[in-house]
Formats: structure tokens, sequence, C-alpha cells
């Protein structure tokens, strides 16, 4: 446990600047449209996207099992996400 945390603290990632500038764009749209359900999908998109970015770089997952996992918890929380989004309010 104490070198993830080393790891952790460690750790530098980089953030491109068009994706941040476009999700705080998107963001704002939803905000101001009142469309606060779509901009919780956005952000959960551009949060996969980044974690994906930082466990690539920081912990050389090359193996298909990590993948496959990451991208499995990524699309059951996802359907969760839709089916709320549209199912839901009913």
């Amino acid at each position: 446990m104490n070198t993830f945390y080393e790891m952790m603290m460690d750790a530098h990632i980089t953030l491109p600047f068009y994706e941040v500038a476009l999700m705080l764009i998107v963001l704002t749209l939803c905000f101001l449209l009142h469309s606060y359900k779509f901009g919780l999908l956005a952000s959960f998109a551009y949060v996969f996207r980044m974690g994906w970015l930082f466990f690539g770089t920081n912990f050389d997952l090359d193996s298909v099992g990590y993948i496959v996992a990451y991208c499995a918890f990524g699309l059951v929380v996802f359907i969760f996400a839709c089916y709320q989004f549209f199912i839901g309010e009913a």
C-alpha cells in the first residue's frame, strides 16, 4: 500500500488543453441549457479518458486483462448512467 501511495504522490499527468477546453465548453452549455444528466454523462466520458491516460502511462498496463477490466467496469457504469438518463424519470 505504501508503494501505491508513493506512486500517486510522484505521478505527473499532462492534460491536453483542447480536451479540457472542449469539456469546459460542453459542460457550460449543459449547465446553461439545464441538461444536467447529459453533463454528467459527458463528465464520465472525460474522466474515463483521463483515467485511461493516467493508468496507461504510470502503470504500464499492456496486459489485455487490465484493458478488458477497465473497459468492462466503465461500460457497466455507462449503462447504468444511460438507464437512469433515459428511463429513470418515468
